[in-house]
């Protein structure tokens, strides 16, 4: 029954995400087929050419030999080819040598189309399969009342800045590093954004500023220096949906101070999803979700989740219990 159940949810994975592209899989499938076909002569034309070169009988002899075998496989392309005489050896072998190049020439580029074709399905394909995955499988995600799916994928990206919890910075200079996916960001757009997340101070620092190259990953600047920077790579577009990801997860205490103080700005007049296990992050928000056992446990805002539910409450305490910050904040 599994490999049943298995095979039917591969054919139906066939169906749904080839089933655009079935003319390019039979024109995969014929000209694969084509392609070894031509591998097949090959060994046709080398064998005359063999037969030649060697200087054995060009025809004749075969002709006295009604069945082909690899033996008289030779003999019987010249007497096709109507090459009798030893004068005409070297013309033949001149010409099955051009054959046998063209045969090779035309099933490497067929070989190539090939790659090329199956690429591009199996790109399409994917990419389908990929969008499927974040489109709910039971009603729909809406953003101000519009479903996600009729947005176009350039626009809606620009609604939304996201802080992951290990900034990724390029090797490059701190505003290229702000400005990444954004153009046309004008100088006062970066110092706001700089300034918002606390960097600016920091950077001016640094004896090149805004231009001191960062390193590979932020190499040459602290976890909270490069956490900053993602914040203001986040704000400086002004998007009006801040996503938050265990923003300040990996930094020690000093570090987790300074960051905190540029989110509590960064989300001032956007909507923000923060993503947190520190609880910290998360006790002056609007709307908490306590996730928990394979779904939602609880919604909330701190206060009331606090006296409600067992999983926020326990996190709570375990958090908060060594610092001596059990009171109401």
């Amino acid at each position: 029954m599994t490999r049943l159940r298995d095979l039917s949810r591969f054919a139906w994975l066939l169906r749904t995400y080839l089933a655009p592209y079935w003319a390019a899989v039979l024109l995969l499938v014929a000209t694969s087929y084509l392609a070894t076909a031509l591998a097949a002569l090959f060994p046709v034309l080398m064998a005359p050419i063999l037969d030649l070169a060697l200087g054995s009988p060009a025809a004749g002899a075969s002709g006295a030999t009604g069945g082909l075998s690899l033996s008289t496989l030779g003999a019987r392309v010249l007497e096709w080819l109507g090459v009798s005489a030893s004068d005409d050896r070297f013309r033949a072998i001149l010409w099955l040598c051009v054959a046998y190049v063209a045969v090779g020439f035309a099933k490497g580029w067929l070989d190539f189309g090939n790659f090329i074709l199956a690429l591009l399905i199996r790109v399409r394909a994917g990419a389908a399969m990929q969008m499927d995955l974040f489109r709910p499988v039971h009603g729909a995600i809406t953003m101000d009342g519009r479903d996600l799916r009729t947005l176009r994928q350039d626009s809606s990206r620009k609604l939304f800045g996201v802080v992951a919890q290990e900034a990724l910075l390029f090797n490059a200079t701190i505003r290229e590093n702000i400005t990444y996916g954004r153009e046309g960001i004008a100088e006062a757009e970066v110092v706001r954004a700089a300034r918002v997340a606390n960097a600016h101070d920091f950077i001016q620092e640094f004896p090149d500023g805004y231009e001191t190259v960062v390193g590979d990953r932020g190499i040459r600047l602290s976890g909270g220096q490069r956490q900053r920077v993602a914040i203001a790579r986040a704000v400086v577009g002004r998007p009006p949906i801040l996503i938050l990801d265990e923003a300040t997860s990996s930094l020690d205490s000093e570090s987790e101070r300074v960051v905190q103080q540029a989110i509590d700005r960064a989300v001032q007049g956007a909507t923000s999803v923060v993503i947190a296990h520190r609880l910290s992050t998360v006790l002056h928000a609007d709307k908490i979700v306590v996730l928990g056992r394979g779904g939602v446990e609880a919604v909330g805002r701190h206060a009331d989740l606090l006296a409600g539910n067992e999983t926020y409450g326990r996190l709570y305490r375990l958090q908060f219990a060594e610092a001596g910050t059990l009171g109401d904040l």
